[in-house]
């Protein structure tokens, strides 16, 4: 990964260790004409499929191949992806199953339907930056407004790592309120908040009562441009009330702004609500890819019944 500077940090290995775990995920190269790395993609595989089932692992939105030097020309643009593209699939094992998303920059996805892939659009929400916080501001819901005022004289938000005991329960509650089970052990999720820490890509935000409890958190990587939330908790897994997670993200937003990002990602729902509550911060639905690709009719229909 040294010879792609423009990797995301859910693309090199310290993350794959952490989120997949050693021997659930490979990278796979194509060479350029010079011999060099041209291209890279890093693949997941679920544990205990025995390498049958790729798949992204938690906290991770998405992965893809990354491409070091693709030509301006659109022609020459697509005859690049797909030649490289194909020599990286044809070094992935026969698989049962693969899904996976791509990035929203990511804007060739052509090559991937001439290799067989599914191509079916989900929705992230993001936020344009480069306004003055006035603007932005004034771009928000009234209603929204006025609940982000009330958080302001309810809870302080405290940007740091001092709080950053508090996240996993947070985020273990969530998950079981959703019902989805646990998708990562309390180790693994600290040793992921260490490593933000310590390459200086995580921000973590606290909403403190006025009983010094933390009552919300978010969690942003930031990275090439953007602040990303990746974890938005409330203590217990949700909110008791309407204006601390307001107020909690519209601080992340003025953070990023701050430190003089061009983006914000709500890392957006295809949930009505949440999606309605991204866009009165007057986010906006930006698409990106998730990549399907079965071994075969039966072996679809089998996932399908499954609901997966």
């Amino acid at each position: 990964m040294a010879d792609f500077p423009q990797a995301s940090l859910f693309q090199h290995p310290e993350w794959l260790d952490l989120l997949a775990g050693p021997g659930h995920w490979e990278q796979v190269v194509s060479p350029g004409r010079d011999g060099s790395p041209e291209a890279v993609w890093a693949v997941t595989y679920r544990p205990g499929s025995g390498r049958k089932i790729i798949q992204k692992p938690p906290l991770t939105p998405w992965l893809g191949p990354v491409f070091r030097s693709p030509p301006i020309h659109e022609g020459k643009r697509l005859s690049y992806f797909k030649q490289h593209l194909a020599h990286l699939q044809s070094q992935l094992p026969s698989i049962w199953m693969s899904r996976q998303t791509l990035p929203p920059e990511f804007l060739q996805p052509q090559p991937f339907a001439w290799l067989g892939y599914e191509l079916h659009e989900r929705f992230t929400y993001r936020l344009d930056l480069k306004q003055p916080l006035p603007v932005l501001w004034g771009q928000l819901k009234p209603a929204l407004r006025g609940r982000i005022r009330k958080g302001e004289e309810a809870v302080a938000i405290v940007e740091g790592w001092g709080h950053k005991k508090s996240v996993y329960p947070a985020f273990n509650a969530t998950l079981a309120n959703k019902r989805v089970g646990q998708a990562l052990g309390e180790d693994a999720f600290f040793k992921m908040l260490q490593l933000l820490e310590n390459l200086g890509k995580g921000r973590l935000l606290t909403a403190i009562d006025k009983q010094g409890q933390a009552k919300a958190q978010v969690l942003l990587v930031v990275e090439n441009g953007t602040a990303l939330a990746l974890v938005i908790v409330s203590a217990g897994g949700q909110p008791q009330d309407s204006y601390t997670m307001p107020c909690l993200l519209w601080s992340a937003v003025q953070l990023a702004a701050r430190e003089g990002l061009s983006c914000f990602d709500f890392e957006g729902s295809m949930l009505p609500g949440v999606a309605r509550f991204f866009a009165a911060f007057n986010a906006t639905p930006t698409p990106y890819l998730e990549l399907r690709r079965y071994r075969n009719r039966l072996v679809k229909a089998g996932f399908a019944l499954l609901g997966r």
